[in-house]
């Protein structure tokens, strides 16, 4: 199963993608981030997104997980 996860480079969303790393349910986690980061795990890859430009990018996993927290 592959887990999107909006906000991970946050204090919330770094916990959570650590989490789908060690998770056997998840065979790929993708990251959605607005500047470039370095992958930290095998699962994990750090896609660029344009959250300005939504609809120009098609995102597909099983699972949407938002951690944009304030």
């Amino acid at each position: 199963m592959k887990a999107v996860v909006i906000g991970a480079t946050g204090l919330g969303g770094e916990h959570l993608i650590r989490l789908f790393e060690k998770d056997q349910r998840f065979s790929e986690v993708e990251a959605l981030v607005r500047s470039p980061q370095n992958s930290s795990g095998s699962k994990i890859k750090f896609t660029v997104f344009d959250f300005e430009n939504m609809d120009a990018t098609k995102v597909k996993g099983d699972i949407l997980f938002c951690a944009l927290v304030t």
